[in-house]
């Protein structure tokens, strides 16, 4: 079966939080796995560097087989002004203007999206999933399978998932439990 990002989440930006809420946190669709052991935000040594790279490739890779698509969104800042030269090695295409206000909030908060296509998880530059789980970044990055709708999103201490298929759903919940990584 083939998915369409639009077709899943219709005017929903691709951003973590906000898919999050367009699925209402739904515990049967949604996983949050931390970077690191007990949870901690960030990572303060080499050693937990490392250990932040190595679970977010491993749960990359139990979630995604085939093609990927990466999404980029950035806040009040220009593309053309974010500083870091990992961006440009994306090869960016413009994907659409989002609404991200909160309901009843007075002012209107938007995010300009820019899609990207992954080859493998091997191609995508290191220092991107590192400034996200830094915060170093305003930026949000996300990832979605057109196999089988599943969306990777990491922020800073972790990485939210959604899964679309109750039994796969299962299986990683089993395997991502309280952090524990079973390969």
């Amino acid at each position: 079966m083939n998915f369409s990002y639009s077709e899943l989440y219709r005017n929903i930006a691709p951003i973590g939080h906000a898919l999050l809420l367009s699925i209402d946190y739904d515990p049967n669709k949604w996983i949050r796995v931390c970077n690191l052991q007990d949870c901690e935000r960030y990572a303060s040594n080499d050693k937990e560097e490392r250990e932040v790279l190595e679970r977010i490739k491993f749960v990359y890779s139990k979630i995604f087989n085939g093609e990927v698509v990466g999404y980029l969104s950035t806040y009040d800042t220009p593309l053309k002004e974010i500083p870091n030269k990992w961006i440009n090695s994306l090869n960016l295409n413009y994907f659409g203007k989002f609404d991200i206000s909160t309901e009843g909030g007075d002012e209107k908060y938007y995010v300009t999206t820019y899609s990207f296509k992954v080859t493998s998880y091997e191609s995508l530059p290191k220092q991107m999933f590192t400034d996200i789980a830094h915060d170093d970044i305003y930026t949000a990055l996300s990832f979605f399978s057109p196999e089988n709708g599943n969306v990777f999103a990491p922020y800073d201490g972790g990485v939210d998932l959604i899964i679309n298929n109750s039994e796969s759903f299962t299986n990683l919940e089993s395997c991502f439990k309280l952090g524990e990584f079973d390969s």
